[in-house]
């Protein structure tokens, strides 16, 4: 398991697996526009990308970098498995 924690923000960096593997619905992250931001871990550009889980369509605002995974910032993922869950 990957995973990167910002101890200042509680932001996560999850690998695309991992999330896979807590979520066994269908994640789909569709990449969006080039942001600003930096990976933490390759120091390449992040997307600004929409995530799908099923046909749950999330409006948090997750950012992509296709080699490390998708990052979270503080408290997102939590309203992620809100979301499923109330889906459930």
């Amino acid at each position: 398991m990957r995973r990167l924690v910002c101890d200042r923000c509680g932001g996560m960096l999850i690998a695309r697996a991992d999330l896979a593997e807590a979520f066994p619905e269908v994640v789909t992250a569709t990449p969006d526009t080039p942001t600003e931001r930096l990976c933490p871990l390759c120091a390449r550009k992040l997307w600004s990308c929409r995530l799908r889980l099923g046909r749950i369509w999330l409006d948090q605002d997750v950012w992509m970098c296709a080699r490390d995974g998708l990052w979270f910032g503080g408290g997102m993922l939590e309203e992620v498995f809100v979301a499923r869950n109330l889906e459930l």
